[in-house]
């Protein structure tokens, strides 16, 4: 297995677990898939994903923005920014693993 330590504090990030049963974590990911599917764009970054969305996602992006910070928010950010442009949707993580498992989330757009 990969090295995990984090550089700066010396320390392990915290391990990628979730708290949803697997019926609710099915449910979710297909979720995940709907909204990758609104994205104007999903972007990959060393620590995870950006995608960007219209304005008019807000209330949707933050219900599952939410539920996923409340079983997954140990290991991973969620965070929503709003400009005159629309709507940028950051899920990042310290964790290789996890970080991984967020690609698979919000895959890029082919």
């Amino acid at each position: 297995m990969a090295d995990t330590q984090d550089t700066v504090s010396g320390q392990a990030p915290p391990p990628v677990t979730c708290t949803l049963d697997p019926t609710q974590r099915s449910s979710q990911k297909l979720e995940w898939s709907d909204i990758s599917s609104l994205a104007l764009t999903i972007e990959r970054m060393d620590t995870g994903v950006r995608a960007t969305f219209a304005l008019d996602r807000q209330a949707q992006l933050q219900d599952l923005a939410d539920r996923e910070q409340d079983c997954c928010g140990s290991w991973l950010s969620v965070e929503i920014s709003s400009s005159d442009a629309g709507l940028a949707l950051d899920v990042t993580t310290e964790n290789p693993d996890g970080v991984a498992l967020i690609h698979t989330m919000l895959p890029t757009k082919a």
